[in-house]
């Protein structure tokens, strides 16, 4: 019997159980105690909200006694999930109206206690309240990984069947936990070459071509099911990200050179295929234009933002994508040079104005970041042959080494692109600010009036960065600009 088939069946037979309790609005109690954590800072959150998908919306928050316990109590309309953090502990779990949870962590172990434990049990045993770390990762046959896999999941399955008959547990526990099941099984395949990668035992090349095309073929649950889990959303924009990339490669196009092509294929299919799932279909959405705005070009996510408004114009996912939108577009070469100044490796005072007309491709790096030492020969290999280009700018700008150390570093090293570094501590931390910096390596990607075209460019080893350099550098010559 295919996956496909089995998953089908296990899916009907669930719906046919003994009726569950209706839900009515109500308080949740949570009770919990972290022996190991007292006096530390704690939070319950909701498990997705679009953009953040790590922290999600505070629902409650506080700090722990002198004993590590603490009790909170929150207002449900109906049973919803949560995730529960304090130190390095991260527990997704269940809450229901009317519902007690005990939780207890100590020495690395979990215990739980009262009405709702036995679904939050469910999910603990499983691996679907953590991120399922792969123990002992040794064998690198792949299909017979993902076969252990999917026999997992059915087993979940016909579990989660059981516990809905027997514990009588609500409806939308029943359909978090299967989304959970389905979206685990998928992250847990697709995360699992990576920590061979990781641990020298397998090669990229290693990996069969049709590897993961097992994502394609991830179920369609209903929207209240997909709404529920951020674990099956994410196997959820896997699925259409495939699809996206089979398609373009069938059309001799490299989806990991084109990412924006990729995207809005992406989003076609998922348009196309969730169109009995409108609710799926945009928060996906949502979320794809968050990640458009932060890693793909201005103009693919301004069209796909228009869209949104043109297609959902009471989107409740719009307030927060209009500003993160709006905060991208603030970032600005003409804005940085008002409120920082950057010095050269000589002392001189430097600014984004000395470069007005030109293209500006940004580095932004330190020496403690391996990454960004790493990716230097490739950033001054694309400065030296793209130096005919006179109105191209390579600046690399760095964060956090000491004056003199930066100054003996970028002498040593001659390079044919700018090095600037923010003059003082309070100029630094501003240019943070400004440029909307999180992470290193970083690259942005400026146009000749000085506007973002890129909050998160390709990095400089990539054909991508050097086909985007070439189309604007003529796009430039052809508007007269920087001549």
């Amino acid at each position: 019997m295919s996956m496909s088939l089995a998953y089908s069946l296990i899916t009907v037979a669930m719906t046919c159980g003994p009726p569950t309790p209706p839900q009515v609005a109500g308080p949740f109690k949570l009770s919990g105690e972290f022996t190991q954590h007292p006096n530390t800072p704690y939070r319950v959150s909701s498990d997705y909200v679009p953009g953040n998908p790590v922290d999600g919306a505070t629902i409650a928050n506080g700090e722990t006694d002198s004993h590590g316990r603490f009790e909170v109590n929150l207002k449900l309309k109906k049973g919803q999930a949560f995730v529960l953090t304090c130190g390095r502990s991260l527990h997704r779990l269940w809450a229901e109206p009317g519902g007690h949870l005990g939780f207890v962590s100590s020495k690395g172990k979990v215990s739980l206690t009262g009405r709702s434990s036995k679904a939050n049990l469910f999910l603990l045993n499983n691996g679907l309240a953590t991120r399922t770390v792969e123990k002992n990762v040794a064998p690198t046959d792949l299909v017979a990984f993902k076969r252990k896999v999917d026999a997992e999941t059915r087993r979940l399955l016909e579990g989660l069947d059981g516990l809905t008959s027997s514990a009588r547990t609500s409806e939308r526990f029943r359909l978090y936990a299967q989304a959970q099941i389905f979206g685990s099984g998928s992250n847990r395949k697709s995360n699992y070459p990576d920590a061979l990668i990781a641990q020298g035992k397998l090669k990229k090349s290693d990996i069969p071509r049709d590897y993961y095309k097992f994502r394609e073929s991830l179920p369609l649950l209903g929207d209240e099911a997909a709404l529920l889990s951020r674990s099956y959303q994410s196997a959820l924009g896997e699925r259409f990200g495939s699809l996206a990339a089979r398609r373009l490669e069938s059309e001799g196009i490299d989806p990991v050179e084109n990412p924006d092509r990729w995207a809005l294929a992406g989003l076609r299919i998922q348009a196309a295929q969730l169109v009995n799932h409108p609710a799926t279909n945009e928060l996906l959405l949502a979320d794809k234009i968050m990640f458009m705005n932060q890693y793909l070009l201005r103009s693919t996510t301004t069209a796909t933002l228009k869209n949104l408004r043109k297609t959902h114009p009471t989107s409740k996912y719009l307030p927060e994508l209009e500003n993160a939108y709006s905060r991208t577009g603030s970032i600005n070469l003409k804005a940085i040079d008002k409120a920082v100044s950057f010095q050269n490796s000589a002392g001189d005072r430097v600014s984004f104005g000395d470069l007005k007309g030109k293209i500006v491709y940004v580095d932004f790096w330190g020496q403690w970041c391996n990454g960004c030492v790493l990716q230097q020969p490739d950033y001054e290999k694309l400065a030296k042959d793209f130096a005919p280009h006179a109105n191209i700018a390579f600046v690399a700008i760095n964060f956090a080494d000491e004056a003199e150390s930066w100054k003996k570093f970028v002498t040593g090293k001659k390079s044919t692109y700018l090095q600037w570094k923010p003059a003082s501590a309070e100029d630094e931390a501003r240019a943070m600010t400004g440029f909307a910096v999180d992470a290193f390596p970083r690259y942005m990607l400026f146009g000749t009036r000085g506007e973002l075209l890129s909050a998160s460019a390709p990095i400089p080893g990539s054909q991508r960065i050097r086909h985007q350099l070439k189309e604007l550098a003529s796009a430039a010559r052809r508007t007269g600009v920087g001549q």
